[in-house]
């Protein structure tokens, strides 16, 4: 490692790795212009008043020292820099106390909105009085002080050059105006409809209907300048025409035949451009769109759903608004309550998604189904429309039961319908004891996005690529006997006590299967459960600290508006349970930003470790949240550590765990500057070692340093791996 100021000033922060460190102390040692610098720069930080000379002191612009700090500079200016900062004291001091404080700065620090605007209004040339610049009463006074010659800071940008992009619009503008207006095919007479226009008075309705049949007979389609309308859009839509299938082709040149696929060419009088029409158009909704039904016929097929919960606790997305809120702050969703209601929630919800957060549950009835449903957070799901189906569940859990409230009938048994991805499943009880527990696990493909290109905020862009993503379903019979119907599949299931039954739904915009067949369909073995999960015993009787760990949780969500903001305090509780229980409330609204800025926060370990956990969870559920953390930690750590910082975040498998070098680099990372790249990679380590072997990612580095040694040790004994 070369000897520069730099690597001096990093040295004395302590700031390299230890070999580093060691190299360069035996430079700086065999160095006396090397050694005297050091005491040097020592005795300039210590000094007094040496801000304040009695001369003015030229000095380096700041942002041009940031860049030298930040190693972004040429080596010639590196040069410059470095020579002007040895000749003054006092740049010299700045420049070793800023390194100083940034190299404590390993997390980000939050700026008051406050004085961030103090600091942009500012003059960057310096010559402005500050007092003034802040808004203060005291006249402006004018520094007598002028900037070295040699360093300038770049000036401002003029008026002409804001106001360029406001010409290069208008520009486009009127290019895009003269292209339109000089369209022959928007704009070229049409004899034929000019004709019945200018007649329209004194010719009645059955001479147009004559012209009319008459281009028909010609052309054999009909006609698209008829004035009957057949040139709008709707008309278009009604006749199977779809506006984006039509190709134009310059004025007399005939259209070229297919290949395939008959057409239908439509030619009006001289000169008019022919028109191509696939006479078979695809009825079928493009990609990440749905297709609507009728209000009338949606209100005609579903049933009328009943929701039983608690209103502070179940969070639900507007996605005109692009925020999460409470149910009782939608209209009409004070009506909700914990106990049974007949209200249709169909008409209270519409299409928005709902989230239930862990420890809550919600119950959900859809009537004269015979079903009671209970939704046991993790949830993200929403109400549908169509008849097939009565919910779609994108991740959660869910414990189907027979509704008690309704007498059991033989010949019509309980069924309940759900979709995930792009698949349908009818869960039919076979008797009024039967029980089913049903998790969906949503799993991250690498489709391009539907609406890749429009720009969203991050939270509406995460909800609504959700469709997307794949789904694991996992249905288990807890008692009884239920048999499960999937679309696309002939075959029925018959699940007993104790039997399961899997699928992969594909994702409903994946273009490149088919949606609505389920794959890799797999019955398990039938053991019997060895233990019955808790989640599905939520309704028990909690214990009084969960049951007053739930009660704050429900008292901050009823303190504001939003769910995410009103929980944000909870974080560094001294109780880190209640920022556990924080943390999933960011985790069930999908909010990246403040999970990442919550793990990069000095907060308890636990805190991280959800945080971690909320993190995986979003990255490995769809293409678009690993897309979403990996533009939250560009702008939070260096690029460098980015793809190694994502990968820990989505988690590593066994391969991993059983190759040296990776294994390595894991251990190498809990020396890391950074507290929260050091809690990510010892998680992953202890998730496959299961000891602590005495390492704390928040220890000083003296204690973080012996307990490295016993895990680099513990590597060493199992031949560098984690699993043998």
């Amino acid at each position: 490692m070369r000897l520069t100021l730099r690597t001096l000033l990093a040295y004395m922060d302590d700031r390299l790795p230890p070999e580093n460190a060691r190299e360069l102390g035996q430079k700086v040692a065999n160095s006396p212009f090397a050694t005297e610098l050091v005491e040097r720069i020592r005795e300039v930080k210590r000094r007094r008043r040496l801000a304040m000379p009695e001369k003015p002191v030229a000095m380096i612009d700041a942002n041009l020292v940031a860049e030298y700090l930040d190693d972004q500079l040429t080596p010639e200016l590196v040069a410059r820099v470095e020579k002007e900062v040895l000749a003054s004291d006092a740049m010299l001091a700045e420049v070793a106390s800023a390194h100083e404080i940034l190299g404590m700065l390993s997390d980000p620090v939050t700026i008051e909105p406050q004085l961030r605007d103090r600091l942009y209004s500012l003059d960057p040339t310096g010559r402005t009085d500050v007092a003034n610049a802040l808004g203060a009463d005291a006249p402006a006074k004018v520094s007598t002080a002028k900037p070295a010659g040699e360093w300038k800071p770049l000036a401002m940008p003029g008026q002409s050059t804001r106001r360029m992009p406001i010409f290069i619009v208008a520009a486009l503008g009127l290019i895009w105006l003269a292209t339109v207006v000089s369209d022959s095919v928007l704009f070229r007479p049409n004899s034929a409809s000019t004709n019945v226009a200018e007649n329209a008075v004194v010719q009645n309705e059955a001479a147009a209907a004559e012209e009319v049949a008459a281009v028909e007979e010609v052309s054999g389609v009909p006609s698209l300048d008829a004035p009957h309308g057949g040139d709008s859009e709707e008309d278009k839509a009604d006749s199977g025409i779809v506006v984006a299938d039509i190709e134009r082709a310059p004025a007399g040149v005939p259209a070229p035949e297919p290949e395939a696929e008959p057409v239908t060419s439509v030619t009006s009088e001289v000169d008019k451009p022919t028109v191509t029409i696939p006479s078979v158009v695809s009825t079928a909704p493009p990609a990440g769109q749905e297709e609507v039904m009728p209000a009338a016929a949606a209100e005609e097929d579903t049933k009328p759903v009943h929701f039983m919960t608690n209103n502070k606790t179940f969070l639900v997305f507007d996605e005109p608004t692009d925020r999460w809120m409470r149910l009782d702050q939608i209209p009409g969703g004070e009506v909700i309550s914990t106990t049974r209601n007949t209200t249709d929630c169909r008409s209270l919800f519409k299409r928005r998604w709902f989230a239930i957060a862990e420890p809550f549950t919600a119950q959900l009835i859809v009537e004269d189904s015979g079903c009671d449903a209970m939704l046991a957070g993790m949830v993200l799901a929403r109400l549908v429309t169509d008849p097939a189906a009565n919910l779609e569940f994108y991740a959660g859990r869910l414990r189907l039961s027979a509704d008690t409230a309704q007498p059991w009938s033989e010949e019509n048994p309980s069924a309940f319908s759900m979709k995930t991805g792009g698949v349908t499943s009818t869960i039919v009880l076979q008797s009024n004891d039967a029980e089913v527990a049903i998790e969906v696990t949503p799993i991250g493909n690498d489709l391009p996005s539907v609406d890749a290109s429009e720009s969203r905020p991050e939270s509406a862009a995460t909800l609504l690529h959700l469709r997307g993503s794949d789904s694991q379903v996992f249905v288990k019979a807890i008692t009884g006997q239920v048999v499960i119907r999937l679309s696309g599949v002939e075959q029925e299931f018959t699940l007993t006590t104790g039997k399961g039954l899997s699928w992969l739904a594909p994702g409903a915009t994946d273009p490149a299967r088919v949606s609505s067949t389920p794959e890799n369909i797999t019955v398990d073995g039938g053991n019997l459960i060895a233990a019955v999960p808790a989640w599905l015993h939520a309704d028990t009787k909690l214990i009084p600290e969960a049951e007053t760990l739930n009660a704050q949780l429900r008292d901050a969500l009823a303190s504001g508006d939003d769910p995410a903001l009103a929980v944000l305090p909870l974080l560094a509780d001294r109780n880190p349970q209640l920022g556990v229980s924080a943390i999933r409330i960011l985790t069930a609204t999908h909010d990246v930003e403040r999970l990442l800025s919550a793990l990069f926060e000095n907060l308890d370990e636990a805190v991280h470790r959800a945080a971690i956990d909320g993190l995986s969870y979003i990255a490995n559920g769809s293409a678009d949240g690993r897309r979403t953390i990996r533009r939250g930690l560009e702008t939070r750590i260096p690029m460098s550590e980015v793809d190694i910082t994502v990968s820990l975040i989505e988690g590593f498998g066994d391969a991993e765990a059983r190759d040296a070098v990776f294994c390595q680099s894991l251990i190498d990372l809990l020396n890391n500057d950074r507290l929260a790249t050091r809690t990510l990679a010892f998680y992953r380590i202890q998730q496959y070692s299961n000891d602590r072997l005495g390492y704390q990612p928040e220890a000083e580095l003296s204690r973080r340093r012996d307990a490295i040694r016993r895990w680099q040790k513990f590597l060493d004994r199992n031949g560098g791996k984690l699993l043998l």
